[in-house]
């Protein structure tokens, strides 16, 4: 508008000069008149010679030259155009009516000015002179030119950034699109401009995938608008960012694309990795929590029944301790493919820590539980798994809840679940155990808590007792030592008979104080072999419970008291079952090869109840095999014990050790162990059973200690 202004300015003053000159009368006076005008720059100039032949005021305060100055110069002196093309326009422009063009004027300062000027012939003094109307314009082209370059800076800017950037009018028609919006719509500005929105960017849900339309602001709305949407376009799709807003005071508005397929990709990637196990691909424990609240919630609300399960390989240390993390890695991934592989697809399955997985049977009863768990421990039993040259078979114990209006809490699930798989463990292993009713639960859990109090008061108070039951060669053995089992019992607290282990152990583990109870029997013992004396011609056998094989501070111990009470290690030995030692193998190494450099001999107990021995036997450095009392009780009566003892007895000589048969209880017995070749007894038919250590030393100190092998069974 400016320039226009200007040009209509310089048009009107012209036109104003040949108006004044239409008659001769009139043409000084009104020439004086305008002339003397002092708003704009005016020059006279000769065309023939370029002198300026007058100015006015405003010209000698826009060059800097006075008046008198002016009229005595040429016009080239001012104009900084070559001479011949100075020339070459004053000749034009007398050809002319007149002629309007732009060019530069250098003032007495030096400084040069952008300059428009419109010149035009008139008649003065009978000369035909050039009358020119001169404007300052070098703002308005500093204007001009800083407005290009914003103009071109934006535009760079635009095409540099990453988003996408289109604008539209009032209608919705496209009139602006960035670099970065031609390559994502596949669209040039050129073919895109005019166009509706809609034609030109299709929008879809995220998730649905559904048509979406950019949400643009109301008219007077000045806050952006934000979607996100997915873009299809001829080679990708995109996830984007739409951002809408309106122009300032225009009817138009903006919309920007910004690109967030990398950081939805990573956010989905965090959010997986989030609630996944990496090794298996199941849901971890957190997400699989998640759940299961929000299934407790479903119940509750629409008297619903689901059955949660807590599953705890059984010989799976067996694997990890003999073939490293990599096999234990491996088998735990292919167990969690078998889980998938063997619920409904409605199920979740989780990988809960270590060898532990978790189920969420969705609305399902409790037989169809029952069904799915003696499956799922039918095909884990059954599943080969191959690690180089070994072949492993594993089990799993199953504890289950049922989840319906009267579970409490996400806590009391996991807890009962948790309390049934170890109850299914103590049960055998490979089976399942189910909780329906919670009253049951409290009942348990106030059982084991009584133990755990009388436990406490046991340790405290003294309450335990040692017992020996003899373990007998069945041939001759001059110059061996009397070997013998101490034996754990407990006090009743009401002062009845004595507990036994098997009653009172299964709450110490759980509670975690078989470490500390076996420290008490190593204690006892070796005060015990102290006052009998390093030269008494006897062995002890004490039991180390799997906790306590487990616990690393369990080697350091007995070595020390070993030492402290100066005994004889030969006098005193260990005996591990074979669970416990399958179980904590590398434990089981370092505490047999640590003990066995002082002398300790060691006997693996119970063998044979584990099924799974065998591979692993010949790398424990044991003197003795006690093969398990439930085979060796049944062998007169049942072949498959028979053929276990024999198989037992038979590989345990191979591997040079010494056999035990557990639970001999009649003389039958005894002649049947003979004639199978094992080489020793231990059980009723020998002393009638276990009896208090202080009648074994009171026979020791007497030298009444025996060792024959009765003829008839003792009750």
């Amino acid at each position: 508008l400016g320039n226009a202004r200007f040009r209509l300015t310089a048009v009107t003053d012209a036109k104003s000069v040949y108006k004044t000159l239409d008659t001769v009368n009139e043409r000084e006076s009104r020439y004086r008149q305008m002339f003397d005008d002092n708003l704009a720059i005016k020059l006279i100039v000769d065309p023939n010679d370029g002198r300026i032949v007058n100015v006015n005021k405003a010209a000698e305060r826009f060059y800097g030259y006075p008046i008198a100055t002016l009229r005595d110069m040429r016009i080239g002196e001012l104009n900084t155009e070559p001479a011949p093309a100075l020339r070459a326009r004053l000749r034009e422009t007398v050809a002319s009516e007149g002629m309007l063009f732009e060019t530069q004027h250098r003032l007495a300062s030096g400084e040069q000015r952008d300059v428009e000027v419109y010149t035009g012939p008139i008649m003065l003094d009978g000369r035909k002179l050039l009358f020119s109307i001169v404007h300052d314009v070098s703002q308005r082209h500093q204007m001009q030119s800083a407005l290009h370059r914003e103009q071109v800076l934006a535009q760079a800017t635009l095409d540099a950034i990453a988003d996408a950037v289109i604008r539209c009018d009032g209608s919705g028609q496209v009139e602006f699109m960035n670099r970065n919006a031609e390559e994502l719509t596949g669209r040039s500005l050129a073919d895109a401009r005019g166009q509706p929105l809609a034609d030109i960017l299709q929008l879809s849900d995220e998730d649905t995938d559904q048509p979406l339309s950019p949400a643009v602001p109301e008219q007077n709305d000045a806050k952006p608008q934000k979607i996100i949407a997915r873009i299809h376009t001829a080679s990708r799709e995109l996830i984007t960012q739409v951002t809408t807003a309106r122009v300032d005071r225009e009817p138009g508005f903006v919309i920007v694309l910004h690109d967030i397929t990398s950081l939805r990709q990573l956010s989905r990637k965090l959010s997986y990795q989030a609630a996944h196990d990496p090794l298996t691909g199941l849901i971890n424990r957190r997400e699989f929590e998640r759940q299961l609240a929000a299934h407790i919630a479903q119940a509750h609300d629409e008297d619903d029944s689901h059955v949660l399960c807590y599953i705890d390989l059984d010989q799976f240390k067996v694997v990890n301790d003999t073939s490293g993390h990599r096999a234990g890695d491996a088998l735990l991934a292919q167990v969690g493919e078998l889980l998938m592989h063997g619920v409904r697809r409605s199920d979740i399955v989780a990988r809960l820590g270590g060898d532990e997985f978790g189920l969420l049977l969705a609305h399902c009863g409790v037989a169809m539980a029952e069904d799915i768990a003696a499956k799922l421990i039918r095909d884990i039993g059954q599943m080969p798994f191959l690690w180089e040259t070994k072949q492993f078979h594993i089990g799993a114990s199953i504890g289950m809840v049922l989840i319906d209006d009267g579970t409490r809490s996400l806590e009391e699930a996991m807890s009962t679940a948790d309390s049934a798989c170890y109850l299914a463990k103590e049960r055998g292993r490979n089976r399942y155990v189910i909780h329906v009713n919670q009253e049951d639960t409290v009942i348990q859990r106030q059982r084991e808590m009584e133990w755990l109090r009388h436990l406490h008061s046991a340790m405290s108070t003294d309450g335990f007792q040692l017992h020996y039951q003899r373990i007998q060669a069945l041939t001759p053995q001059p110059n061996r030592p009397q070997q013998f089992e101490f034996l754990l019992r407990m006090n009743s607290p009401d002062g009845g008979a004595l507990i036994r282990p098997d009653s009172f152990i299964p709450a110490a583990e759980r509670f975690g104080m078989m470490p500390a109870i076996d420290r008490w029997v190593i204690e006892q013992t070796c005060a015990l072999l102290k006052r009998i004396g390093p030269d008494a011609p006897i062995l002890v056998y004490v039991n180390l419970s799997g906790h306590s094989l487990a616990h690393p501070e369990m080697v350091d111990f007995a070595i020390q008291a070993l030492r402290e009470s100066g005994i004889n290690p030969r006098q005193i030995g260990f005996e591990i079952t074979e669970t416990a030692a399958i179980g904590n193998l590398s434990q089981a190494h370092r505490f047999i090869d640590s003990l066995s450099a002082l002398g300790c001999p060691f006997a693996l107990d119970d063998f044979g109840s584990g099924l799974s021995s065998f591979a692993y036997l010949k790398n424990l450095r044991v003197q003795k095999l006690k093969i398990d009392g439930g085979f060796v009780r049944d062998t007169l009566q049942d072949p498959v014990s028979y053929a276990m003892v024999e198989a037992i007895n038979r590989i345990g000589h191979t591997l040079g050790l010494e056999t035990v048969a557990e639970w001999v209880d009649s003389p039958e017995l005894i002649e049947e162990m003979r004639a199978i070749g094992v080489d020793y007894i231990q059980g009723y038919a020998l002393d009638g059973g276990p009896q208090p250590v202080e009648m074994l030393e009171e026979t020791l100190f007497n030298g009444r200690l025996g060792g024959g092998v009765p003829q008839s069974p003792h009750s």
